[in-house]
């Protein structure tokens, strides 16, 4: 009879532990193990940023003049009932909630009361101060009912330091990328700042000087509020994390290199404003190109909209092996990233940053072979958000886990074929809450390689064990998509997607000066976003899709057979015809891309979203569903 060992998260608390000899006395499996490994191994190179030329992102001396008086809008002190933190009650360490006031949350009433003044190369700017009394941090989300592509926004903390500037093109992008249908559809976009140190969030609203001022809306959906600072105690102090737990800083050179791959994340809810903590690491991939990918647990961030809201905290660590202080090099990546995988099987999720971190940091190496018992194994993370910490103990057996009640999950022994999951059992210190998400390490040939990824475990300073992941099967469950890519190819480009309203058709262009262009000198057209990847000129394998204007309706049609493309040459002469349009994949390595013929406006709509194609079946008639044009890419690479 299998034994089973019943655990919360990493981020949870320990319910009841059975059966702890089952997980560490699945020695007699080793040999299965060892007869399934990979013939060729799949090990990828650490890689550093420091030895390659990296942008400088961080905006610590960026300042901005601000021409006119900010409106200043205070919350009211919270009271004790908001100020409960369900840090031990869910899957996820909670150090931030979310607070709501109605005075803020009405765009025409907040709007009404801006104050705009002219800059000196005469754009309007306006800005808004939002206060939450005895805040140790705290971050917002701001909506607008319309937004032009050209309009900035400036995030200012109360020491006067730029945190992040937005454009409206990236906010119209990352609202639809954020939604369910992959299109704002009603109208809201919205945009979470970045996390400001004390009480106070300044943002700064600047528009083209040519536009009416009058018609710019806001509002603020929720304001995070953190107890603490997040730059030296998010959940709590330094230092409260287990006695048993070791500094970094104390581990040999080769650990203490793979701790630079190891990041502490802060994200929140953009529904409610409640904030969280987990830890990820940046992997290398096997062209060693510096593609920021990011690893951590699907139970912290599994979709597109928490991941965006993502920051990251980087050598969060003590610089000395007693020390418990943060190291001078510590510093933080924001503006979310690109959610690429989320996994539940083996609670796995992949994320391409929006900004790559520069310095010292490292990119991890994996290996994706199946793993053998017994090993010695090290876990690097941020337990309770506290300066990064190393672990140490053994793989001991191979799990089947399947989620409870209140945020547990339960597992038993099980087999290298069938179980997701590693078993370790730990000799020098443990996981804790703010650890999910993290990685576990082994040994090889003085590096250490990523095999597994925290779901949860014993919290405990002798007898602890914790539940990992399994890497090798995450990774042939899709993140070998990224990380060992079959065809090395350069970086696609986005297709840009408008909507116009004199038409009501869809517009798409790949080159970002006819993006431009079309903003500046079209308002009937409005920017919707990025729709898809695409190549802009040939490579190998891949098709052309042409593009024609239809002089009688004003709208584009799209078609990547040529044998369509004769037919509308030769049949209807109102279609001019305007080249290839853009180069895209096949089945195998793309994501269908779906065509509608609209008869009421005498235009096909294409959409990638099967949300949106089943939306437009069951709601718009007019529609007619032609089904699939052809394959596009989701991502960049």
């Amino acid at each position: 009879m299998s034994q089973t060992l019943r655990i919360f998260p990493a981020s949870g608390r320990l319910l009841r532990t059975l059966g702890l000899i089952a997980v560490i006395s699945l020695g007699a499996l080793s040999n299965n193990a060892r007869s399934e490994e990979n013939k060729l191994p799949s090990l990828s190179a650490f890689s550093s940023a420091a030895s390659r030329a990296m942008p400088e992102l961080k905006q610590e001396n960026k300042r901005i003049e601000i021409v006119a008086d900010p409106y200043v809008f205070s919350l009211s002190e919270p009271n004790p009932s908001e100020q409960l933190l369900r840090k031990d009650q869910g899957p996820v360490l909670q150090i931030g909630y979310g607070r709501v006031d109605e005075r803020v949350g009405a765009a025409s009433n907040l709007a009404q009361k801006l104050s705009w003044k002219r800059d000196s190369v005469g754009n309007w700017q306006s800005s808004l101060r939002l206060i939450s009394p005895k805040a140790g941090a705290l971050r917002a989300r701001l909506s607008f009912s319309r937004i032009d592509p050209r309009s900035r926004l400036y995030f200012i903390q109360e020491d006067g330091q730029v945190l992040l500037e937005k454009d409206g093109f990236n906010i119209i992008e990352s609202s639809a990328r954020d939604s369910d249908l992959g299109v704002v559809k009603n109208g809201r976009y919205s945009v979470v700042s970045p996390t400001a140190q004390g009480e106070s969030l300044t943002v700064v609203f600047v528009l083209p000087g040519a536009l009416d001022k009058d018609k710019f809306e806001v509002s603020v959906d929720w304001v995070s509020h953190f107890a603490e600072s997040v730059e030296k105690t998010l959940d709590s102090q330094i230092g409260e994390s287990l006695v048993c737990q070791r500094n970094i800083a104390c581990a040999a050179d080769p650990d203490q290199r793979a701790g630079r791959s190891v990041a502490r994340l802060v994200f929140s809810d953009p529904a409610s404003g409640a904030s969280y903590l987990c830890t990820g690491t940046l992997l290398n991939n096997r062209r060693q190109d510096f593609t920021p990918y990011l690893l951590t647990a699907s139970h912290c961030i599994a979709s597109q909209s928490f991941a965006s809201t993502l920051e990251a905290w980087w050598n969060y660590q003590a610089p000395a092996c007693s020390s418990a202080t943060m190291s001078s090099e510590a510093f933080v990546t924001r503006g979310g990233g690109l959610l690429l995988s989320a996994q539940s099987a083996q609670d796995t999720t992949l994320i391409q940053l929006n900004q790559v971190p520069a310095g010292n940091v490292v990119f991890a190496a994996w290996d994706a072979n199946v793993q053998s018992l017994m090993q010695s194994v090290a876990g690097i993370h941020h337990p309770r958000g506290d300066l990064k910490k190393i672990s140490f103990g053994t793989n001991g057996g191979y799990l089947s886990c399947a989620d409870s009640s209140g945020g547990s999950f339960s597992c038993s022994e099980s087999t290298a074929a069938v179980g997701d999951y590693h078993g370790v059992l730990w000799d020098v210190g443990t996981t804790e809450p703010g650890s999910s998400g993290s990685s576990l390490f082994r040994s090889v040939g003085g590096d250490r390689y990523v095999i597994g990824v925290l779901r949860g475990g014993t919290s405990a300073c002798s007898g602890s064990v914790s539940v990992y992941g399994r890497f090798d099967k995450a990774f042939q469950n899709g993140l070998k998509k990224w990380l060992d890519p079959v065809v090395s190819l350069p970086p696609r480009n986005p297709v840009y997607r408008f909507y116009n309203d004199l038409t009501r058709s869809h517009f798409f262009t790949i080159s970002k000066t006819e993006r431009d262009f079309v903003v500046a000198n079209y308002p009937s057209f409005r920017y919707e976003g990025i729709a898809f990847y695409a190549y802009p000129s040939k490579q190998t394998g891949v098709r052309t899709v042409y593009r024609f204007y239809n002089t009688s309706t004003g709208a584009h049609f799209y078609t990547i057979s040529e044998a369509e493309r004769d037919h509308v040459r030769k049949t209807y002469p109102q279609f001019l015809y305007e080249g290839e349009a853009w180069f895209v994949g096949d089945s195998v390595t793309g994501v269908p891309l779906y065509r509608f013929y609209n008869q009421a406006a005498g235009a096909h709509f294409y959409t990638t979203n099967q949300q949106e194609r089943d939306f437009i079946i069951a709601n718009y008639p007019s529609y007619l569903y032609e089904g699939v044009a052809y394959y596009v890419w989701a991502t960049e690479k």
